[in-house]
């Protein structure tokens, strides 16, 4: 669900956008989904209304708004300078077998809380803000991540899973394109039935660039 407005990146719920392939120490398997909150109970705010959430695509600044289009990031800058912003990961887990029914696998619906509850699993602090330099050099990288998690593979574009899948083959070809830029213009070509990259460079395919 979007949001308008928030008062602060510091009291927003953040919900990852794919699923894991989780297994135990014991062996038991899962489908796992994480989140990070707000470490106190802060109520959430930007929420926007069920009519809104109707045309979610077409939210835009309110008649009216005069603060700066970067007033959330300026607005965490001012706080880090006097105080830390305490936050916390949770997991949320769901039993895996070959036979789950696919609209599990839907990050857009949620669990029933009762039956999988969500789970703190670490605490983060945030005691300063970082230069913009450092920001905008700074990647991410799904595949980095523990060996007990994983992702599921999918069949097809339709497929819920298709999203992580292709962002494993897509991200290191696209982080090597950014190295790149600056010397050789690259063309990338993403292939969505199979997830394959391709890359075309100026230099060796000159008619495809105007």
């Amino acid at each position: 669900m979007g949001r308008r407005n928030p008062d602060s990146f510091a009291n927003l719920h953040y919900y990852g956008q794919q699923n894991y392939f989780y297994a135990d120490n014991n062996g038991r398997k899962f489908i796992a989904r994480f989140r990070c909150v707000p470490t106190e109970n802060i109520p959430e705010s930007g929420l926007i209304s069920e009519e809104e959430q109707k045309t979610v695509w077409e939210l835009g600044r309110l008649p009216g708004e005069t603060r700066s289009k970067t007033y959330l990031r300026e607005e965490m800058h001012d706080r880090l300078k006097t105080q830390n912003v305490q936050l916390t990961i949770q997991a949320q887990l769901h039993n895996w077998c070959p036979l789950v029914p696919a609209e599990v696998y839907n990050c857009g619906e949620e669990w029933n809380e009762k039956e999988h509850p969500w789970m703190n699993v670490a605490r983060v602090t945030l005691d300063k803000a970082l230069d913009n330099q450092v920001t905008e050099g700074m990647r991410m990288d799904i595949s980095h991540r523990p060996t007990s998690l994983n992702f599921f593979g999918a069949n097809s574009v339709f497929d819920f899973n298709s999203i992580p899948y292709a962002r494993l083959k897509v991200y290191p070809v696209s982080h090597a394109m950014r190295k790149l830029r600056n010397n050789m213009p690259a063309l990338m070509l993403i292939s969505a039935a199979t997830a394959s990259v391709f890359l075309l460079f100026k230099s060796k395919l000159p008619s495809l660039w105007y």
